[in-house]
């Protein structure tokens, strides 16, 4: 029992998925270049992170865009129609940009 115990942490040690493997090799392969040798997950989330955050800004801008030319049709049915389709496009828009960060979230946090 003794020596199951001692054991189980030089079993665990072993245990490595095949990203920890290839993270490995890649970083002994990167290691005399000098270049970086940051995690591919941590990399490509931040990468997805700052384009959603600047598509989430579009749609943003297309928003306050959209109530504009609503405050200023002056009544005009056609400019406010046009107003009304940008927004709820720019909603739309906005919500799929939302939901995927949050699944961009979700996913890179059970990378880590």
């Amino acid at each position: 029992m003794v020596f199951f115990v001692f054991s189980i942490p030089a079993l665990a040690e072993e245990v490595k998925s095949p990203i920890d493997r290839a993270s490995g090799v890649l970083g002994n392969a990167v290691a005399p270049t000098g270049i970086p040798t940051d995690d591919v997950q941590n990399v490509t989330g931040k990468i997805i992170k700052g384009a959603l955050t600047a598509v989430g800004s579009v749609f943003f801008l297309l928003m306050v865009y959209g109530g504009y030319v609503w405050m200023t049709a002056r009544g005009e049915e056609d400019k406010v129609t046009e107003a009304k389709d940008l927004i709820k496009a720019a909603m739309i828009g906005l919500a799929i940009t939302v939901g995927a960060y949050a699944v961009t979230v979700f996913i890179v946090g059970r990378l880590t």
